[in-house]
């Protein structure tokens, strides 16, 4: 069954998913050693005799709890972290448990993590900070609007983890014509408080507030995640479609009103005279109502021509697709 995340990717045009979260992180040694702890006495309780993992094969598990450590610690003495992360997940995998990191308290539930891995289906790529500093930007440095970030705000299993804010202001300030999307992950705000925190970031940041949207991980555990973060992305997608267009009438009234100002101060004074005085007299109004008149044409002819523009145009009917 398709999920709605799925539908809303599907509808907004997204193909790629980047998610960037310290949950994609390679553990600690201490946090692989006690997942291979848990594991192995999870076998022994179920009465296995050894491990049927070829790197632990030699481990008795017939033995005391303390002499199995002793074993498992003589193994992992010889590994690299990266190594004894990775066996740590196939153990895992052995014992029938998706052990694909330890999410932090007030983050998302582990369960919601797996969830959003397979709504999200074969566009998503995973990045930890660690990883996305060293190769995920490069990757992604011409990210256009067929692809949604989504950002966790803090990286707490990270040494030196910076604020998520960071990374979305250089994500959204990519120099794209067609700029990708973000939703940033915090639990720094209640639900309520999610378009709060979003205009925050923008006047805070100088950034344009259609370009994200902020999901708060303190929501009602009532709906599962599917719903809850299918509307996450209608809700920046919205922003996007109608923020590109508000912004585009406000960049043609801003230049109209510059081109209309340059071509009044060209008139000669006779014409002025003519049109600022004269005219306005005979026709019982203030001077400068003139003026106002002939600037509202000129905008209202500019922001004529500017509906009919075919990257405008585009954008209103990927919005009434995107609603339908």
């Amino acid at each position: 069954m398709k999920t709605q995340i799925a539908e809303c990717l599907s509808a907004a045009g997204i193909t790629k998913v980047v998610w960037i979260d310290d949950f994609f992180a390679t553990p600690s040694r201490d946090e692989s050693a006690e997942t291979i702890y848990k594991h192995a006495a999870q076998l022994k309780t179920e009465g296995q005799l050894k491990i049927d993992f070829f790197t632990f094969g030699n481990v008795d598990l017939t033995q005391s709890k303390g002499e199995i450590e002793d074993a498992i610690d003589e193994i992992m003495e010889t590994m690299s972290e990266t190594d004894l992360a990775q066996t740590a997940q196939r153990l895992a995998a052995l014992c029938g448990a998706a052990d694909i990191g330890t999410p932090q308290q007030q983050d998302l539930s582990r369960d919601d993590f797996i969830a959003l891995r397979e709504a999200f289906g074969a566009g998503l790529r995973t990045f930890s900070l660690g990883t996305w500093t060293s190769t995920g930007v490069q990757e992604f440095s011409s990210a256009a609007e067929d692809t949604l970030f989504v950002i966790d705000k803090e990286f707490i299993r990270e040494p030196g983890g910076i604020d998520g804010t960071k990374l979305l202001v250089d994500i959204v300030n990519q120099k794209q014509t067609q700029a990708p999307f973000c939703i940033m992950l915090t639990h720094t705000c209640s639900e309520a408080e999610q378009e709060r925190s979003r205009v925050e970031i923008a006047t805070a940041k100088e950034l344009p507030p259609h370009r994200f949207c902020v999901l708060s991980k303190q929501q009602s555990t009532e709906l599962a995640i599917d719903p809850r973060f299918a509307r996450a992305i209608r809700t920046v997608m919205m922003h996007k479609f109608n923020g590109e267009i508000a912004y585009t009438i406000c960049r043609t009234i801003q230049n109209s009103a510059g081109e209309t100002a340059k071509a009044l101060t060209k008139q000669s004074v006779s014409d002025l005279e003519q049109v600022l005085f004269e005219n306005s007299i005979e026709e019982g109004v203030l001077e400068y109502d003139v003026v106002l008149r002939v600037f509202d044409i000129e905008q209202r002819y500019a922001l004529n021509h500017a509906l009919q523009d075919d990257g405008l145009q585009k954008q209103l009917r990927a919005a009434r697709k995107f609603r339908t």
